[in-house]
């Protein structure tokens, strides 16, 4: 055989060689998937569990340890009905509120919460309205309610917008 038939099989098995060596770090999932950011949302995109940027609407083709999780940032309602609460004079009583809000740090509100914003925001709402319910007898809260919904509005800021969340 010539010298230059012999490089040939030498540079073809040492290809075979590589790409033997290499399967076994190929990822098995690493078909692309596409995903949608829609008008009302902002993209929070991640590289190998790392954060890339912050994206806008429209259609992400994902590969390559890519993931992509959409955060709405149009005005959101929150409904914590029916919760039974005791007030100063031990009295049982059930309560509602209603939260009005907007996301507007995506990325801080969704890593403290690893996405899960709408619990976090349903448990803090849980606890001041036990928080405040517990410190009135229960005719000051009927008779100032425009007081206690005040006071509640301001600690539900108070918590939430240090997290990216404007009630």
């Amino acid at each position: 055989m010539e010298d230059s038939t012999w490089v040939t099989v030498l540079i073809a098995l040492a290809v075979i060689l590589v790409l033997l060596a290499l399967g076994p770090f190929r990822r098995k999932d690493a078909k692309p998937s596409h995903s949608f950011i829609n008008e009302w949302q902002t993209g929070l995109l991640y590289k190998k569990g790392k954060f890339v940027q912050e994206v806008g609407p429209g259609k992400y083709w994902l590969f390559g340890g890519r993931t992509l999780y959409a955060v709405p940032k149009s005005e959101q309602m929150l409904i914590a009905s029916g919760q039974e609460v005791l007030s100063q004079d031990r009295l049982q009583f059930k309560i509602s509120a209603v939260v009005v809000y907007t996301i507007t740090a995506p990325r801080k509100i969704f890593e403290a919460t690893l996405g899960q914003y709408n619990t976090r925001l349903l448990t803090d709402l849980q606890l001041i309205l036990r928080e405040l319910s517990s410190s009135r007898a229960l005719e000051k809260i009927i008779d100032a309610r425009a007081e206690f919904d005040a006071e509640l509005l301001a600690k539900v800021k108070e918590r939430m917008e240090p997290h990216g969340i404007t009630i």
